[in-house]
């Protein structure tokens, strides 16, 4: 798993969940989920803080806040439910760069990026925690993974139905 999470610094947070279940051979370790939907949930949350304030249409503004909702108890049922695996409570270098593209952003070009970014996002997201529903052992972080599926799996929805909108 070293390899995929190499992988994933270079070349995002998307790509590593989305890859995850392709490039393993073996189940996810509760050690590599906890890391990666951490990174993942707290990256969420800083992305839709910038569109909160920089988004330029109504519609993006509400999925923003609702990913911050979202995100933030997620982050917490992940925190009570990781046990003694340390949550991340930072972003990697890859999941930086994409919120510094996001700051540097503006007008219909952030809307645009923004929802590319939650789009590939939510696709690792949903892909990860999939895979981990499927493949871990019984336990409270199975458990968690498979309860808040069809969460991200609705926010996935939400921002394909946004990406469509856009065009």
């Amino acid at each position: 798993m070293r390899a995929v999470s190499g992988f994933f610094a270079a070349t995002g947070l998307s790509a590593l969940i989305a890859c995850s279940a392709a490039v393993a051979a073996e189940p996810i370790t509760p050690q590599t989920f906890v890391h990666d939907a951490g990174v993942a949930g707290v990256y969420e949350i800083n992305a839709a803080g910038i569109a909160m304030s920089k988004g330029t249409r109504d519609d993006i503004r509400a999925f923003a806040a609702e990913m911050v909702k979202d995100h933030t108890a997620i982050a917490a049922a992940l925190k009570a439910s990781a046990g003694s695996v340390a949550v991340p409570a930072t972003v990697d270098k890859a999941a930086q760069a994409k919120l510094d593209a996001l700051t540097a952003a503006s007008g219909q070009a952030f809307d645009v990026l923004y929802v590319d970014q939650q789009v590939a996002a939510h696709d690792g997201a949903v892909t990860l925690f999939s895979q981990f529903a499927d493949d871990a052992p019984d336990g409270t972080l199975k458990d968690f993974a498979s309860k808040t599926l069809p969460v991200l799996k609705h926010h996935q929805e939400m921002a394909n139905t946004l990406k469509s909108e856009l065009k």
